[in-house]
Order: structure tokens, then sequence, then C-alpha cells
């Protein structure tokens, strides 16, 4: 595996930072950085010693600066890396472990829309209400990948309720996942302090021709509207026979076993 001090790495990843950095810094109050208070969380042995052996990887984000406080030594037993690689390169480093289309969704759709939804509730003094947990997958350092879940809460924010202090846990879940999306999930503290999903979204970074035509395409979109086969039927001017026969030929083609799965996987791949 290269040396991110490699000079033609830093060339590849260049594009991805710079863009990161401008996502960053719209969402950062940087005049509070002289007055940040450090987090006592990381002063406590018996936190570093619980996250160093946990089943999974435990990182505090700074988010005004793109980098971390804290990554738990036991990163090194899930991707192969040291702790110190990612303090000392922050985000830069992060970047460089995933590949690169996975990384064009984190930075333009899944982190935007993260800081969204903590902006919001930062707004009401509810941003640590919220949970976002996304999957992808992790370049590990012997040139192998895996898929992880990745799941980040406000520790704290700043004066000016911008995120400050992030909470990132990361698990391996390469066992368990069976397709090639990115799955978004937003949660949020209901009444009882549970959290409840209130807003999810999928996406792909590897485009497939799954030969769906233009009449399927039709049959699609309505089929996300919730129109029944009857009500597309009319809509389109062809029997109801003809619609379930579009239905059973995309399942067969997009590899689903049900409709609702149908609507998932193409709006997903951008099909519809």
């Amino acid at each position: 595996m290269e040396s991110f001090e490699d000079e033609e790495v830093k060339k590849n990843y260049r594009h991805l930072f710079t863009e990161l950095s401008s996502v960053f810094s719209l969402n950062s109050s940087n005049e509070t950085l002289v007055s940040r208070k450090e987090l006592s969380l990381l002063k406590n042995p018996n936190f570093i010693d619980f996250v160093n052996s946990s089943p999974g990887i435990t990182a505090i984000i700074d988010f005004q600066i793109e980098g971390y406080l804290f990554m738990s030594d036991n990163v090194k037993e899930f991707w192969g890396y040291k702790s110190e690689d990612f303090i000392k390169y922050g985000m830069v480093k992060t970047i460089t472990i995933f590949p690169v289309p996975q990384n064009e969704i984190l930075i333009n759709k899944i982190i935007p829309l993260m800081f969204e939804y903590f902006s919001h509730y930062a707004e009401t003094g509810n941003a640590q209400d919220i949970r976002v947990s996304y999957n992808t997958k992790v370049i590990r350092a012997d040139g192998s990948m895996g898929w992880y879940l990745h799941q980040i809460k406000i520790l704290q924010s700043d004066e000016n309720n911008k995120p400050q202090f992030g909470l990132k846990l990361v698990t391996d879940i390469s066992d368990f996942k069976k397709d090639e999306a990115i799955d978004l999930v937003i949660s949020k503290k209901d009444d009882n302090g549970i959290f409840k999903k209130i807003f999810s979204q999928t996406f792909v970074s590897d485009k497939k021709d799954f030969n769906i035509s233009e009449r399927e395409i039709e049959v699609l979109a309505l089929i996300g509207a919730g129109k029944s086969s009857k009500e597309i039927a009319d809509l389109l001017f062809i029997s109801e026979h003809t619609v379930n026969n579009h239905r059973k030929n995309m399942i067969r083609k997009l590899d689903v076993k049900s409709t609702g799965e149908i609507v998932k996987k193409a709006i997903a791949y951008g099909i519809i």
C-alpha cells in the first residue's frame, strides 16, 4: 500500500480534499478556535482503555479543523493503519481510505446532508438528539476492502450552534453487507429517548446498465408514485396484464424480490 506521503497519491486526492474542505468551511465557526475547550472525556483512562478494546473503532472528530482529536488504537485491527496517521493527517487521511467513487458520494451527498440536519437541530439546542449512519467500503492497509458502518453524533456545539466535536463509531459489517449500495439513515430521539429514523436515502457508486426499456421506466415512475397496476394501465393505455408483465421483467432485470425493492434500487441507480 502506498504511503500518503507519496506525491502521486496526494495529487490523485487533492481535488477531493478541496471539495471536502469547502463543505466543512461552510459549516464551522473558525472564530471560536481560540476559545476551544478540551474534552474531559479524553483525560479519562477508563474511557481510553474501553474504546481501545471495544469491537469497533471510536473516533472524536473536530469539525472546525477537519481533523480528529482522538482515534482508538484498535483501528489497526480493523484497517491496518495506525491511529497516529488519522490524528496527523485528519480528513486528508480519511479520504484516502475510501474508493474515489464513494468519496464523491460522501463529499457531495452524505456530508452536506449530515450538516444540514445537525445545523437545523442545533438551532434549537437539540443537535445531540441526531444520529447519522451510513455504510461505505474501506480500503485497508493491505489493499483489501471491506464494508463498514459509520455512526456519528454531536458531542458539543460551539456558541454559534455550529457542530464542534462529534463522536464516531465504526463497525465491520462485511459479513452482512450483500449489495453495493451506500445507505444513509438519519435518526432522531423520540419522546422516549429512543432513536427513530426520520430520513433515509440510498446511493450507488457503480452505475450499471440493467437494459430497462423506456416503457418500463414509465411504469417504474408510476409505481414509485404509488399507482396500482390498474391505474398504471389506464394512464398508459395498456392492459393490466401488460403492466404486471413489466413488473415481473423488472424484478428479473434488477435482481430483486419485490416491487418495493424495484423502486428502491431504481432510485439508487438513477433509473428514475
